[in-house]
């Protein structure tokens, strides 16, 4: 009898852990962030169903290179920049919604294209244009 109530209990704990690991990566989704990234050399893009977190990064680029930026933000907030680390930035926006803009590079170095949301929903693309060597 003892033998069958260990088994019961091992076969029950077995059900709740497989039951937790199935369900908690849904509600931590569910409360979280929900986007798609593309990173490419000259591409950085983001789709945002719902961006609650800061999401950046790093290319190297050279002065004269520009950036053209697309931004189509629905709803929710959103803060874009772009820029190198301890300086001030080339770039920096908040809650833009729908616009298109060009940055022009001033100065060689490695720059960080960075994005933070709260319940940001929207679509956002930057496409680097580097200058001929």
């Amino acid at each position: 009898m003892k033998r069958n109530r260990g088994l019961i209990w091992l076969c029950s704990a077995a059900l709740v852990l497989f039951l937790a690991l199935i369900l908690l990566p849904g509600i931590r989704q569910a409360g979280g962030s929900r986007f798609s990234r593309n990173v490419e050399e000259d591409l950085f893009s983001l789709n945002m169903e719902r961006l609650n977190c800061t999401i950046a990064e790093p290319f190297s680029l050279k002065a004269g290179d520009t950036i053209d930026v697309s931004i189509a933000r629905v709803s929710g907030a959103l803060s874009v920049s772009i820029g190198q680390a301890n300086r001030e930035p080339v770039y920096e926006g908040t809650n833009p919604e729908l616009t298109s803009f060009q940055v022009r590079i001033r100065e060689d170095g490695d720059y960080l294209f960075s994005l933070s949301g709260k319940q940001a929903k929207g679509s956002i693309s930057f496409q680097i244009n580097r200058t001929a060597d």
